[in-house]
């Protein structure tokens, strides 16, 4: 197959921070090409990129794949054979040959029946899950904690909060479902670092810079019990849900005050 050396080398480099640096099965450690994506998981998040280009199975091996396509023009075709547990990639007179695992021992991203789904304004979603993230607790003893909470319905909010502090914020929208998606604080960083180099804007009536400048980057949102699904320009994002009843913030929070100063 045959891929743009500045299209691979953007999948790859979306890809980099889902790829594990140790785990116990080294099949992960690979980005896998095919069925017109490119695919990174740690089993517990996976992440695959629009790549119509990535037509056969391949494994790549992430960081040695980056650093030879850095030192090729990016306008050239990259040309991938795969063998059994080898991938050779030629661009131009360059060649290099990486060994790899077999390419059917990469678990698969199962497709997940998810009950609910909605769109919602992406820019202000992520700047509320980065911003509560922060009250987060850091510390992985107490899952339901080490997580931010995605209210439900109507009237939509984001809370993050440790045991000693709580920060809540309101997002415009409305999600169906009746219970909150607890989402691990681990994946609120990726999610911001994928948001930043892949959203996309909604295009639908943009005919001016200015409108281009202006539209609405929206977020696809699919969701059940166990897992969440996120949408956006070539990235599909999908992560397991932290099991359990996050903390009922509301009732932390006072009604009354005796005393109020304005800064």
């Amino acid at each position: 197959m045959e891929i743009q050396v500045s299209k691979l080398r953007e999948a790859l480099k979306l890809l980099e921070p889902v790829v594990p640096r140790k785990s116990a099965l080294e099949v992960i450690k690979y980005v896998f090409l095919g069925d017109g994506k490119a695919v990174a998981t740690d089993l517990e998040i996976a992440v695959s990129v629009d790549l119509p280009e990535a037509s056969e199975p391949a494994l790549v091996p992430v960081k040695t794949a980056i650093a030879f396509l850095d030192g090729v023009p990016g306008h050239r075709m990259a040309k991938l054979t795969a063998g059994k547990k080898n991938v050779v990639v030629v661009v131009g007179d360059t060649e290099a040959r990486w060994d790899t695992h077999d390419v059917e021992d990469f678990p698969p991203v199962e497709h997940k029946d998810f009950e609910h789904d909605a769109v919602l304004n992406g820019e202000a979603l992520i700047k509320a899950l980065v911003t509560v993230v922060d009250c987060a607790a850091t510390e992985d003893t107490r899952p339901m904690l080490h997580a931010v909470c995605l209210s439900t319905g109507e009237n939509l909010t984001v809370a993050g909060a440790d045991g000693f502090q709580l920060d809540v914020e309101n997002v415009p929208g409305k999600l169906p479902g009746e219970k909150p998606l607890v989402i691990p604080r681990d994946a609120i960083g990726l999610i911001e670092r994928l948001w930043k180099k892949a959203a996309a804007p909604d295009l639908t009536g943009v005919e001016t810079p200015a409108q281009l400048a202006m539209a609405r980057r929206p977020i696809r949102l699919e969701y059940n019990s166990d897992y969440l699904q996120l949408h956006f320009g070539r990235v599909t994002m999908l992560m397991k849900l932290i099991q359990g009843t996050y903390p009922n913030y509301t009732q932390l929070i006072p009604t009354n005050f005796t005393s109020t100063v304005t800064l």
